[in-house]
């Protein structure tokens, strides 16, 4: 298994219409060194403190940019670690 270093702890808030919706999200990438030109990538868990039924969290997972893990965590690919 490779290894990984964690690169951000956070707390957010988005707004979804007019409901507030805060986030805790981690992200993480590769700490190996041996292959430097390899393309940055940045991956990230979000924790709900509630489920979020909302027509662009759905569009947001049929396209596969938020994969669930459960109904509290989401999984995604960035290109920065926030």
């Amino acid at each position: 298994m490779k290894l990984l270093k964690c690169l951000w702890l956070g707390k957010t808030t988005d707004w979804l219409e007019e409901q507030r919706e805060t986030y805790t999200y981690i992200s993480f990438g590769s700490a190996l060194v041996d292959k430097p030109f390899v393309e940055d990538k940045y991956y990230i868990l979000i924790f709900l403190d509630h489920k979020i039924n909302h027509p662009a969290v759905e569009g947001k997972i049929k396209k596969g940019d938020l994969v669930p893990v459960d109904d509290l965590v989401y999984f995604t690919i960035g290109s920065s670690y926030r």
